[in-house]
């Protein structure tokens, strides 16, 4: 059976044209559709997640698919696509002390169910060779907006987000980019200077 999906944001923005996978069993379920999802070429938006951190609709604004659901009628045709939701946390990094931007917004593929711990842990594998090389994740602090971060002058409005705390409703997009605070010495070091 041939089984069409759509991979699409957080916020329900269509990455590319919908796609099927080919030769599920008549009874597949969601687990299965994922193991098959991988062979496909379009399994490069999902590199570096989990499958059972993906969360796949029938229709986008009902409640996501069980992994036990059977695939059934779904996704027949390209106009009623399964929806297969890439899990991206959005973020920027900023220097301590001067609220400047190092980066421009980049993204994780890191699912909103995820702990700070955890978006620090993948943020640090992104610039390990650069702006946070020799920085441990722990000295990473992060805000949940540029609004809670404050401006270019002084102390952040708001007290950084614990590590236990879940990603849920953040990051969503560059616009509501979550802030990762760089300390000043590792910016120092990568500069080549001296603490």
């Amino acid at each position: 059976m041939k089984v069409w999906f759509q991979l699409v944001t957080r916020t329900g923005e269509r990455l590319g044209p919908a796609r099927r996978v080919k030769d599920l069993e008549a009874a597949a379920d969601v687990a299965d559709f994922e193991d098959a999802l991988a062979d496909t070429p379009e399994y490069k938006w999902l590199n570096g997640v989990d499958a059972a951190d993906l969360k796949m609709y029938a229709e986008w604004g009902q409640a996501p698919l069980d992994e036990d659901s059977e695939i059934g009628s779904l996704g027949k045709s390209k106009k009623n696509a399964l929806l297969v939701v890439v899990p991206k946390i959005w973020y920027q990094l900023f220097a301590a002390g001067t609220h400047t931007a190092l980066t421009a917004a980049a993204s994780v593929p890191v699912p909103d169910s995820s702990s700070v711990e955890n978006f620090r842990y993948a943020v640090k594998a992104n610039y390990n060779g650069s702006y946070l090389h020799g920085v441990d994740t722990s000295e990473l602090k992060v805000y949940k907006n540029l609004q809670e971060y404050g401006g270019p002058a002084g102390d952040p409005l708001e007290d950084p987000m614990k590590s236990s705390k879940k990603l849920v409703g953040c990051g969503v997009d560059e616009e509501y980019s979550l802030i990762v605070e760089v300390p000043v010495s590792a910016r120092t070091r990568t500069r080549g200077g001296s603490s």
